[in-house]
């Protein structure tokens, strides 16, 4: 094989990390927590994951990623469809007009920037699964799963931190 053939394999393979890491996530979501409450609320970790590459390479993980990603979250979560899909895509229509160098530089205000947003999230999932069951949801569950998924973000952006080093870089990427 051509040394430009290989560079081609090498740069998809770089690229579907992004995709990947996201699959990886939404894999740990659905685990079973290793508790005498398996039921119990736990940190959505694929909104970390996808509130992660939105900041820091939005061109690799698109929004056509995001709602699949979401979609099979549903389908494994027997939950009604576009419950995930559509939460994890309000991630980057929130942060659409937001500068993201800052925030690319900066863990804490990366962190701190995803409180709200976690917030919103949480809420428009309280919202869907009240019109999706015809009646009020508990808020506490939704509640405590979006600051756990708060929680849980530095953790995710130092466990993806290596993955972002091998990516090709933004000027790098061509129409591929």
């Amino acid at each position: 094989m051509s040394e430009t053939g290989l560079s081609r394999i090498e740069l998809l393979l770089r690229r579907s990390l992004v995709f990947a890491s996201a699959l990886v996530a939404l894999v740990v979501d659905l685990l079973p927590l290793p508790s005498p409450a398996p039921q119990a609320v736990a940190p959505l970790v694929t909104l970390a994951v996808v509130y992660h590459w939105t900041v820091h390479r939005p061109d690799f993980l698109t929004p056509g990623s995001i709602f699949f990603v979401g979609l099979l979250r549903d389908l494994a979560g027997h939950l009604p469809l576009g419950l995930h899909a559509s939460s994890f895509l309000l991630v980057p229509a929130l942060l659409r007009r937001v500068p993201r160098g800052p925030l690319q530089r900066s863990l804490p205000l990366a962190w701190l920037l995803l409180f709200p947003i976690v917030a919103l999230v949480g809420l428009w999932r309280w919202l869907l699964a009240a019109l999706v069951w015809l009646q009020p949801a508990p808020v506490r569950p939704f509640l405590v799963e979006s600051l756990l998924s708060w929680a849980v973000y530095p953790l995710v952006a130092v466990l993806l931190a290596p993955v972002e080093r091998v990516l090709p870089r933004a000027g790098n990427v061509s129409g591929s």
